[in-house]
């Protein structure tokens, strides 16, 4: 059996309908402050730090993997199993003493953090999307005469699938704001 793993960053816009979603863990970094310019500044020091080297106020972070098993008859070469799967982690704040933060300030926060996650599960759903492109898209390739030209075409259209969402998630969080479109602003 061979195996492809691949790791993503995960930013997207124009995602297809997808069947059940894979689980995933949400993990939360707590931020301080009782003030707008407190919490701003906590969120900048303590928030995730992307793929790309930057520090977010969140980050979904997900993992593709493809499995296949190539079979071998007299008409040629086909895939014989197929297995996608996807590993997906989401980095939020939390923010710690809000107790003693105005009423209207802890409002605010509760609309920021909602619009946040709703951004970042923008990114979790291209994941997703991933998974179901691969499954199809691989599931669909017809046989070859030759294993070894049918493993190039399997892997060459994962890696396809693969750079197509990482445009679409440079295009979501270019076209969002990285969420600020999406009312993820404090």
């Amino acid at each position: 059996m061979m195996e492809r793993t691949i790791a993503c960053l995960v930013l997207i816009a124009g995602l297809q309908a997808c069947t059940a979603a894979p689980p995933l863990d949400v993990q939360y970094y707590d931020v301080e402050g009782t003030t707008r310019q407190a919490l701003r500044r906590s969120l900048a020091e303590r928030g995730p730090i992307g793929d790309d080297g930057v520090r977010y106020h969140a980050y979904t972070r997900w993992f593709v993997r493809w499995n296949y098993r190539l079979a071998s008859s007299a008409g040629g070469c086909r895939v014989d199993s197929l297995e996608v799967g996807l590993e997906a982690t989401m980095i939020l704040p939390r923010w710690s003493g809000s107790k003693d933060a105005p009423a209207s300030l802890r409002r605010q926060w509760e609309r920021y953090v909602a619009a946040l996650r709703l951004h970042e599960e923008g990114h979790y759903a291209h994941g997703v999307a991933v998974v179901d492109e691969v499954r199809r898209r691989l599931a669909a390739l017809g046989g070859t005469e030759n294993c070894g030209r049918l493993r190039q075409r399997v892997d060459a259209e994962g890696e396809a699938v693969l750079e197509a969402y990482r445009k679409r998630e440079r295009e979501y969080d270019l076209h969002t704001g990285h969420g600020a479109t999406q009312g993820a602003r404090i």
